[in-house]
């Protein structure tokens, strides 16, 4: 798998957790730098710079769509609570 492949991949689930997040400057980004690192005529300096940055990049897209967290009894027997204590 290429790293432009895998950034499509990654993009696809950060866009499910906070759409349009793809088509955001920062995965503009992402995708340049993919395809950098892709580039087999890019030098080893030009990479292990595209490198840094392209996870910097991804680190930020990931803080900009949290995880989608799963309720649980606990969480649904609180919300019962409140609704019941609300009137």
């Amino acid at each position: 798998m290429s790293v432009v492949e895998a950034v499509e991949r990654d993009l696809v689930e950060l866009d499910r957790r906070r759409p349009g997040l793809s088509e955001s400057s920062l995965a503009a980004t992402a995708r340049a730098l993919a395809a950098g690192l892709d580039d087999g005529r890019a030098s080893l300096a030009m990479k292990s710079m595209a490198s840094k940055e392209f996870r910097e990049t991804m680190a930020a897209l990931a803080a900009l769509a949290p995880d989608v967290v799963a309720e649980d009894a606990i969480d649904e027997l609180e919300r019962r609570r409140e609704k019941r204590r609300a009137g």
